[in-house]
Formats: structure tokens, sequence, C-alpha cells
């Protein structure tokens, strides 16, 4: 045979081989079905809701591992993104209000998914202003399970009885939000229940109440595999809601909020919360006899915090507007909290 001629054969025979449905070259498409069928049931994925360039919510993981990221209940539909070891995403979330972020070991979601180790952290997105927070996805693993239904219209956090440790986060009304759990081993806990405060319209901030008479201590055996906790409304004291502060910042620079040394926040967990120059946030994380001249205000103009002078003692039920100014000079008005809250 003729060089030429074979050539030509092999030619015709690659072209083929292109077109055909069962070659090894044919390139697979990035469709549904090449999708892990762990994941074929999630939002978006792999991208989900990350958007590093415009999303206004930092997740950090704070361990050596991925993690996929979930909002309020660690199901498919609520899936958030993937976040690298050690990394960050940026994502961008439906609505302005608070949300529990659900972080899964992801190895450990594709070898045992009910059953991978959850980490549960409160946070609030805004559509206006930054905010981050981390997750541990290491928390809480094992073949039992704990069910928990929030029958209130308050966020618990279900913290561990020394305060170390958030089990889970549950939004308003949520029902058997389920964690794994070790078979055999205790876990004390206590819930915090959180009231939503509204103004302008829009839910900005968490005002808590722990309530002791709640908690348990959930434990699991081979005869009982699942333990169950059952939130309700009672012994919340309903009509004490802590004070609060409204921050009308006229300073013209961007704050952090501070009592005493004590960084604060709207209600959300951990973070870099800001007070952005002619924003007017509800900052929560006072008790009733707390004083307002403890409540400083630090940003990078400043050399030394400027502190809130005049001296009020803070009451139950009772917002205190302040007002800072460009100089750092502050005035406080109380009101009460029905004037303010909606």
């Amino acid at each position: 045979m003729k060089r030429k001629d074979l050539w030509g054969i092999l030619a015709i025979m690659l072209v083929f081989c292109t077109m055909a449905v069962g070659c090894d070259n044919d390139p697979k498409p990035n469709n549904g079905n090449q999708v892990p069928a762990v994941y074929k049931d999630f939002y978006n994925y792999p991208t989900g809701r990350v958007n590093n360039s415009t999303g206004l919510l930092t997740i950090r993981n704070t361990v050596n591992s991925k993690a996929l990221l979930f909002m309020n209940s660690a199901e498919g539909v609520n899936y958030i993104g993937t976040v690298d070891a050690l990394g960050f995403v940026k994502v961008t979330l439906p609505d302005q209000k608070f949300y529990t972020i659900i972080a899964v070991d992801k190895t450990n979601f594709e070898e045992k998914a009910g059953q991978s180790s959850q980490y549960s952290t409160l946070t609030y997105y805004s559509f206006t202003q930054p905010f981050t927070t981390s997750v541990t996805p290491s928390n809480t693993s094992g073949n039992t399970n704990w069910v928990m239904n929030n029958n209130t219209s308050y966020w618990i956090q279900v913290n561990s009885a020394d305060g170390n440790t958030t089990y889970a986060v549950l939004p308003p009304n949520a029902l058997r939000v389920s964690i794994p759990i070790n078979l055999g081993q205790s876990y004390p806990f206590i819930p915090i229940f959180s009231k939503e405060l509204k103004y302008d319209g829009k839910v900005i901030a968490l005002s808590e109440t722990s309530v002791r008479s709640q908690g348990d201590i959930c434990s699991t055996t081979t005869q009982y595999p699942t333990f169950t906790s059952n939130f309700v409304t009672s012994n919340i004291p309903s009509n004490s809601i802590k004070p609060t502060v409204l921050l009308r910042n006229n300073s013209g620079r961007t704050l952090e909020v501070y009592y005493s040394t004590a960084r604060l926040t709207n209600g959300a967990i951990g973070g870099d919360f800001v007070v952005l120059s002619g924003a007017k946030p509800l900052i929560s994380g006072f008790t009733a006899g707390d004083n307002t001249n403890l409540i400083n205000f630090s940003t990078i103009a400043w050399e030394t915090p400027k502190y809130v002078t005049q001296n009020e003692t803070m009451a139950i039920n009772m917002v205190y507007e302040v007002t800072i100014d460009a100089s750092g000079i502050t005035t406080v008005t109380p009101k009460q909290g029905s004037e303010v809250y909606e």
C-alpha cells in the first residue's frame, strides 16, 4: 500500500472516531450527568451561590480539609458552595436577614452523607455591608442522631453547657433538624433563644436570652439511637428584651464598636462587624445594668478609641440612640423599645 493511501485511511478513521459516540477520545460534556450522584440534588453544584467578585458574605474555613457549605439546613437545595482547606469564599444569599451557616467536611460527606461531621454558626447577610464568618467543620459526627425541633419564633443556638461549643443553630420554626452524634457520648447543652428585632422594615438585630430550664444532656444508646429535643416558648422572658443601641454613624469613617474591650455586632457570631459611615444599625450584646459610657468606637483615622461621654445605666426594653460626629463627640437619647422596634 502506498504511503499517501495509508495516511488517507488514517485520516478517515480519525474523523470517524471523533464523530462516533463510543470513541475513547470523545469529549465528555459538563452536564448534569457528570455530577456525582451524592450531589445530584445540590443547588447549582459545584458553584452554588459563590461569587468571589460581588458576594458580600465571606466564609472562612479554619481547618485543613475542604468543606461543603449550606444555609439553614444541610440539604442539597440549601447548598451554598465548597470552600477549600484553610481557604475562603464570598457568597451571595437571597435575602437580607440572619442565616445559619452549616459546614460539612466534604470527604466525610461523600463517605457518610447524613452521618458526616457538621458545624453551625449564625451570621447576617446584608445587601449593602460585607460580613465575615468562620467555620470549623469538625464539631459533631457519629452513627446516631440528635433531632431538634424549634417550636418557637426565636432563633436558637444549642450550646454546650460550658458555652464553648455550638452544636446547632436553629432558625425559627425549624423542625426535625438532625445532627450526627457518637453512640454513648454525653452532650450537656443549654439553649440560647434570640429574638429578631425589626427596624425600618428589616430584621437587623437579635437579642439573646439563655433558658437553662430547657437544657438537658443529649445521649444515645443502641436501644435508643435517636435523641430528640423539643424547644418551646415556655420560660422565655418574652417581655424582657435586653437593651440595644441604635447607632447613627455621622463620623465620616467606618467604625468598629466595643463595650469596654468586647467587640459588638448586631447579633451575628464572630466576623468583622463594622458600621459604615451614614449607617444606623442596631447593636446588641448588652445586658441590663451596663453603662453607655463604656461603649467606644475605633477607626484607623483615630489614634485612640472614642468613648460615649454620657452616663446612662442601660435597662431592659430600652434602646439608646447614640449619634457620633466627625470629631468623635457623642450624644445619647434613651427610647422605649416600642418606639423603635416594629
